[in-house]
């Protein structure tokens, strides 16, 4: 009897702990699905306050037209025109290998890169890349110094 005894207590007792171990499994799921979607929320705000950042902090041709028309007193329509030749003409004066100079300002110049051969880091596979000339802008110290 003493061992019919011991023997239903001990799987009771191990009936309990099997439970115990199942609703502890449920629970630590249940922490780690939030925690999952509190990390996928952060990273979500994140991306959002960044996009936002960069609307709020960016220029287009419209809206610089519309300040130096309202500056300059004239038609913005002029000077849409006048920036659209601007950009014509420093991009033509790159393609001919000049730099494109503005006095306490920078300068536009071209940077070329030669063909080479690169290595996708995931699968180790070599690609060739063309050659390449790049726009570049380097401000000068004067520029700096009447943005701070």
């Amino acid at each position: 009897m003493k061992k019919v005894f011991l023997l239903m207590l001990m799987t009771v007792s191990f009936s309990v702990v099997a439970a115990s171990d199942k609703s502890d499994s449920v629970e630590t799921q249940k922490i780690e699905k939030q925690q999952g979607q509190v990390a996928k929320d952060k990273h979500k705000t994140a991306k959002l306050e960044k996009a936002e950042k960069s609307q709020r902090q960016t220029s287009n041709d419209k809206d610089l037209a519309t300040r130096i028309a309202k500056q300059a007193g004239i038609d913005q329509g002029q000077v849409e025109k006048v920036l659209s030749s601007f950009k014509e003409q420093v991009i033509g004066s790159l393609k001919a290998g000049e730099e494109v100079r503005l006095s306490n300002f920078g300068k536009f110049y071209s940077k070329h890169m030669d063909a080479r051969e690169v290595r996708n880091p995931k699968t180790g596979k070599a690609t060739q890349v063309s050659s390449r000339n790049y726009l570049r802008f380097k401000a000068f110290a004067s520029g700096n110094k009447q943005l701070n």
